[in-house]
């Protein structure tokens, strides 16, 4: 009994890697979805979209699910590749949670829309038209052509001679901000406060990005701070590397309303 048991395992086993090995290949044989417009007179044979009622509109499962729809249409309408050209998220509605006292669930409808595509032959042109959102489903900003960097961050000699005054404020909070700069300040106090940037970068129309050290990215739109990050979406670790090392921006020195920092217990 234990043998065929054992054979029995064994054959599902088989089984099992074969119908995936197969899913895996069908899937890898529906038109790809590209991150750029092609350099040549592509065809568009149709445009369509795909779309789901969920709770989490951008979990992973919901996206690639989402995708695969919109790669089975590509496929049956003759299609090489497609482009997403556009993401829709609305509120459906409100529903109540029978598994919680007083707890409703939001409904979301999320849609994409894409182009399906003929291939053509491109030319040798390195510019390239980037699509509203990439293979992921994570949207494309696009960069000016020239990145403006600060000579600041070139010239690692002059970092002793830039003006920055002395920070004692840790703080980053809700109602704070990130060391006494809050959303909303204007680009000229975010200055007087944590002196010259390490870096500055101009990207979209009315946007710009300012870095002090490698680890605190600070977003302006019409001269307003409207985000504040840890990490670039934007610059490559090799340029970041390139970045001065800024003592205290660097060292995390940050205190989560002025009671956790890095480091701290569990318990605490």
């Amino acid at each position: 009994m234990a043998h065929l048991i054992i054979k029995i395992c064994i054959i599902i086993s088989i089984f099992s890697s074969a119908f995936a090995a197969l899913a895996k290949q069908i899937h890898q044989d529906l038109p790809p979805i590209l991150d750029y417009y092609p350099n040549c007179s592509y065809k568009v044979i149709k445009t369509a979209s795909s779309n789901k009622e969920t709770e989490q509109p951008l979990a992973n499962k919901i996206t690639q699910s989402l995708f695969k729809s919109l790669r089975e249409q590509a496929k049956d309408s003759g299609a090489d590749a497609l482009i997403l050209t556009a993401r829709k998220i609305n509120k459906a509605k409100d529903q109540h949670d029978t598994r919680r006292m007083n707890k409703t669930n939001t409904l979301y409808i999320i849609s994409y829309q894409a182009q399906f595509i003929k291939n053509c032959k491109e030319t040798l042109n390195p510019n390239r038209k980037a699509a509203a959102f990439n293979h992921l489903g994570q949207k494309i900003v696009s960069l000016k052509n020239s990145i403006q960097l600060s000579t600041k961050v070139i010239i690692s000699e002059e970092k002793n001679k830039l003006d920055r005054p002395v920070l004692t404020n840790q703080e980053v909070s809700l109602e704070h901000g990130l060391y006494g700069v809050t959303l909303g300040s204007d680009y000229q106090q975010v200055i007087d406060k944590f002196g010259e940037p390490s870096i500055q970068l101009n990207l979209l129309t009315n946007e710009l990005l300012v870095g002090y050290g490698r680890r605190h990215w600070l977003h302006f739109q019409g001269g307003k701070l409207v985000k504040i990050q840890n990490k670039s979406e934007y610059l490559s670790q090799t340029i970041i590397n390139e970045i001065p090392w800024f003592d205290f921006f660097d060292d995390y020195s940050w205190r989560i309303n002025n009671k956790l920092t890095r480091g701290d217990s569990l318990k605490n």
